[in-house]
């Protein structure tokens, strides 16, 4: 049982932040998407477009799920605020969502989704506000693409920060 358990909280935790509150390689600018995860292993492109590119030289090209684990110092009624600069490409409903691994249940929850601004022409703060659950809980930070027959959008310069 011991041998399932270690590689099974591997996989949960893979990506989490050791700094609690911020996201390794937020900006993309290591070139690639390391310290992200993908759904179903399928690459997320970063890309140096100066044009789809918010600050910095890179940023990713949002067509598949893209997600980062991370935890965050709890106190009573704290309230966070994530930003992520985006702008639309493609697609019906693009989102950035918050979940949280429950321990009763033994599943991720979501919190909060928030779709992004549909413009093409320039990139917008899209921000999601939301209040921690518990002390040491397990969150998760998801760019989802489009719903339906999927979508892609640009993602740059992610931020964490507390707010209450």
């Amino acid at each position: 049982m011991k041998k399932l358990i270690l590689p099974l909280m591997a996989v949960l935790f893979s990506g989490i932040s050791a700094n609690a509150q911020e996201f390794k390689n937020a900006g993309f600018e290591n070139g690639n998407t390391e310290n992200w995860n993908t759904w179903q292993k399928k690459e997320v492109k970063v890309i140096k477009e100066k044009k789809n590119v918010h600050s910095g030289i890179y940023a990713a090209m949002v067509n598949n799920g893209l997600w980062q684990g991370f935890n965050i110092k709890y106190t009573e009624g704290a309230k966070y605020r994530i930003t992520a600069y985006t702008k639309y490409s493609w697609g019906e409903a693009p989102c950035l969502r918050v979940e949280y691994y429950n321990p009763d249940t033994k599943k991720m929850e979501l919190i909060k989704d928030v779709n992004i601004a549909k413009d093409r022409n320039a990139y917008k703060a899209t921000v999601v506000e939301f209040d921690a659950k518990k002390n040491g809980f397990v969150y998760r930070f998801t760019a989802v693409p489009g719903k339906g027959k999927g979508g892609a959008f640009y993602m740059d310069d992610v931020k964490i920060e507390k707010i209450k």
